[in-house]
């Protein structure tokens, strides 16, 4: 048996093929979607939510008109300083256009009332809400007069 061995070649085991390196843009592409496996949560997360802008109120606009002193019914004069509350800033500098005309108009409004009337806060919510329907009624146009919200008492001061 040793002859017959010897006389047959040995097989000799196949040698492992090298395995391929992987080319530039192969190593490139794995790398790029791993960044994008590690990195899109994050940015998902950061940028993809959306604020709901639609029902978000936007915050109100003030114009302030200067100060007027009016003569009251009993010799007395108010010094009234109010600010109008619209409905955003845009509209404040619409109505910041009309501001002569309303601060005219103050001082009309004002003269009706009585320093007695005034001191109590039933008669300055009275004047607060004769002013601001004066003023919706004296703006150009009833897109401008939806415009204002409120008037506000930033000085009310009654002497002689």
């Amino acid at each position: 048996m040793n002859a017959r061995a010897a006389s047959t070649p040995k097989a000799q085991p196949r040698p492992k093929p090298k395995p391929k390196e992987p080319s530039k843009i192969t190593r490139r592409a794995a790398t790029a979607i791993l960044f994008g496996m590690v990195t899109g949560p994050l940015v998902i997360g950061l940028f993809g939510t959306r604020r709901n802008t639609f029902n978000q109120p936007k915050p109100p606009g003030f114009v302030t008109l200067e100060r007027v002193t009016s003569a009251l019914n009993n010799d007395l004069r108010l010094q009234l300083k109010v600010a109008i509350e619209t409905t955003d800033e845009g509209t404040a500098s619409t109505i910041g256009y009309y501001a002569p005309r309303l601060r005219s108009l103050m001082f009309y409004a004002a003269s009706a009332f009585s320093a007695s009337e005034l001191r109590t806060l039933q008669g300055k919510q009275k004047l607060s809400n004769k002013l601001l329907n004066t003023f919706r009624q004296n703006v150009d146009t009833e897109e401008n007069a939806g415009m204002i919200r409120a008037v506000h008492f930033l000085e009310f001061l009654i002497g002689e």
